[in-house]
Formats: structure tokens, sequence, C-alpha cells
């Protein structure tokens, strides 16, 4: 005869009993529960992981500063990259949290959210740290768009790792994240002049002569960003735009 007990490992009542069937179902309902646990134990105990079967979300963030006063500066060319691809794909950046402007949309089939912290260029890690907490986001996921003072005016390259070659919102992210094997698309806004401090540099605009220049590397910025996203990796955008060079 089947009894009903409660087995404490698992604090769930299971059927007992003596007989071979009982046994049989018993041991059958055992297992059943050990998996359960064993599934429970991976999506509430290791929090920065992805349970197999979540939606993957990949995140787009443009680094620069907020404010009128910084638009269209050197070192608010990340913004304007993120400005460009919500635009293209109607996705409006009309949400506030987690000190950062986002918005988000389906892009080649993929989750994606749009980001631009709030938090000034040099704190941009404190703002995507909270982020990549919330969403589970594992390296792989994100893409970082910024500025970059050792590439000539409009030129793109793509790293998949690496140093933050002096980029301070780079920093930031690379130390609040712990790691630095994440995509980063740099658009050239060139060398400092000699003689220039450097902040006063990445915070003027472009000359009327540079503007052609640095509108096509935000657009080609972008297409290597939507490049990414497409092949789910960023091989075929390395391909393609680091051996470009201005007007090619």
């Amino acid at each position: 005869m089947f009894k009903v007990g409660l087995d404490f490992r698992h604090g769930t009542r299971v059927y007992t009993g003596s007989t071979p069937e009982a046994i049989f179902f018993t041991k059958k309902i055992t297992i059943t529960l050990l998996k359960i646990s064993e599934l429970c134990y991976n999506q509430t105990m290791i929090p920065s992981r992805k349970c197999k079967g979540e939606d993957d979300m990949k995140a787009v963030i443009g680094l620069g500063n907020p404010g009128r006063d910084y638009k269209w500066t050197r070192h608010n060319v990340g913004f304007e990259v993120i400005n460009k691809l919500t635009y293209d794909n109607g996705i409006d950046m009309n949400r506030e949290r987690f000190r950062a402007v986002t918005g988000e949309g389906i892009i080649k089939g993929e989750k994606v959210i749009f980001i631009e912290p709030l938090t000034y260029m040099n704190l941009s890690g404190e703002s995507v740290r909270e982020f990549v907490s919330f969403y589970k986001l594992e390296p792989e996921d994100i893409i970082v768009v910024c500025d970059d003072i050792n590439l000539p005016v409009g030129s793109v390259r793509i790293r998949t790792k690496g140093s933050d070659g002096g980029q301070k919102g780079l920093r930031s992210i690379i130390y609040q994240l712990g790691y630095d094997n994440f995509t980063r698309v740099r658009v050239g806004v060139g060398e400092k002049p000699e003689k220039w401090d450097l902040a006063n540099y990445v915070l003027s605009r472009f000359l009327p002569e540079e503007e052609n220049d640095i509108i096509k590397g935000i657009t080609d910025a972008g297409d290597a960003v939507m490049m990414i996203i497409e092949d789910k990796n960023a091989q075929r955008a390395m391909n393609t735009y680091n051996k470009r060079g201005i007007g090619s």
C-alpha cells in the first residue's frame, strides 16, 4: 500500500511503501525532485548567469556627456551613434533608469537595449554595471561605442577586448565590471593638437572641414553595430571596418 510521507530533503510530499511498485515510484519522484532542485539552484543561487532558455538581450552603450552644451562635441560621438541607430530603427529613447536614458527594440531578430549613461563620461561604468546586473548580461552581450583621439576623424576600429586606450569612459566600465572582454566600437575624433589641453580638446566641436568625415564615421559605426548584432559576433565587422581608411 502507498503511504504519503514528507521528504525533508526537499520539503515535498512523496509516496512511500514497501512494495516494488512503491519503491520504484518513490525513486522516480526522488530523481525528479533532485532535478527540480538543481534547476532552482541554477536560477536563484547564481543570478549572474542566464538560465537555459532565458531570452538574450544585447546592450548597445553610447558614451558621452548629457546636456545641450556637450552635443556634437568630440567626446559625445558615442551618443550620436546611438541617436542614429535608434532613429533609423524607429526606437524612442524615452525611458530613464539606472542613471541613463534608454530605448528598447528588436534589431535583426534580437532584443536590444540602447543606453546613454547620464553619469558624465568618467563615471559611465557605474550606470553600465547596474544594467549588466539587472539584465544578467554577459560580456558577449555588450557593445560600447565611444570616441578615440588616437584615430583620425571618422575612422572606425572594433575590438572585442583590451585596455581602455586612455578613454576614461571605457576605463570606468572596465573597472566597474571587472573585465575588458566586451566589444567596443571606437570612432576617431582626431589627435589633440599641440599645446591643447586634452579635456578642452575632447569637449570641443568638430571643425567645418571635419564634418563630412565624422558623419561618415558615425554612419559606419552604426552599420558596424548592426552587423555585430546580426552576426552575434564582431568578426565580420572587424574585417570590414578595421581595414578602411577615411573616405573609403
